[in-house]
């Protein structure tokens, strides 16, 4: 297993009691990793590609608990170029709103800056850094010498 996949598993095992810093986390991971769709009537999903089987784990279970968001969450492995990702599609009524309060979308619009709101808190700018990691961060072990 590579050392940033090994580390990515650990931290998606790890992870805050308190809400605040879970939104933040999520905030993070939906903005690097997640794709929305739009479709008719309004109807928007959520798709995110996720490479390590740990940190999809953890996506559904934040959706579950935080929003209640029970069958429309879908896990699906699928192979690309000899590596295997899961797909997380979520379908619901409910996902403009969840959106919203991750501030991933702000007045209908993407938010493309930082959710200010959301990492108030010394706490919450971590595990925003974290779930950014967790999402698309690259780390390389050190050279150890004897």
């Amino acid at each position: 297993m590579a050392y940033t996949e090994e580390l990515v598993s650990k931290l998606s095992h790890s992870v805050s009691k308190e809400t605040c810093c879970r939104l933040a986390m999520l905030s993070a991971i939906v903005k690097i990793d997640g794709s929305i769709h739009l479709g008719a009537k309004s109807a928007i999903s959520l798709e995110l590609k996720i490479s390590n089987m740990a940190l999809s784990r953890r996506i559904i279970s934040e959706f579950k608990s935080l929003f209640g968001l029970h069958s429309e969450v879908s896990l699906r492995r699928i192979n690309i170029r000899g590596t295997t990702q899961s797909q997380i599609l979520i379908k619901s009524n409910q996902l403009r709103a969840v959106l919203e309060k991750l501030e991933v979308l702000q007045a209908g619009k993407l938010n493309l800056g930082m959710p200010k709101n959301v990492i108030k808190r010394t706490c919450c700018k971590s595990y925003f850094l974290r779930g950014a990691f967790m999402a698309g961060g690259y780390i390389s072990q050190s050279a150890r010498t004897a």
